[in-house]
């Protein structure tokens, strides 16, 4: 089996203002992120951080994903 290196794992709030630019420009060469909707969300952003993650994942969808 050929395991890729993976490096250290990003943590990244949703509600970061500008998520999708440093996810798209990458410039520290990002191999792992996860992208937090747990403990970086405040509860009165919850409804926002939810909307946030679902427009960001439609927008970046293949076409043949289901």
């Amino acid at each position: 089996m050929n395991n890729p290196m993976l490096g250290a794992t990003l943590y990244i709030p949703v509600t970061r203002k500008n998520l999708e630019q440093t996810l798209r420009e990458n410039t520290i060469g990002l191999k792992s992120v996860v992208v937090c909707l747990e403990d970086s969300v405040l509860d009165n952003e919850v409804e926002q951080a939810k909307q946030t993650f679902a427009n960001f994942v439609a927008n970046h969808r293949k076409p043949d994903d289901c």
